[in-house]
């Protein structure tokens, strides 16, 4: 997925697709480095374009594409 923030969210297929390893790359500044973090979390609502993503590991700005 990518954020209106211009962040990237990732995660492999999973058996329970709300229990998932979520791959998680905010895309910096000219300035900074590319952080990249994976988190295990639950997604706490359905995935949907033009919302965040909320999950048990973090919350991100509006999904802009998935």
């Amino acid at each position: 997925m990518f954020t209106l923030n211009g962040s990237i969210v990732a995660s492999p297929p999973e058996e329970n697709p709300r229990r998932r390893t979520l791959h998680y790359s905010r895309m910096p500044s000219r300035t900074a480095s590319l952080q990249t973090s994976s988190r295990h979390g639950e997604l706490l609502q359905d995935i949907s374009v033009g919302h965040r993503l909320k999950t048990s590991a973090f919350v991100t700005s509006a999904i802009l594409r998935h």
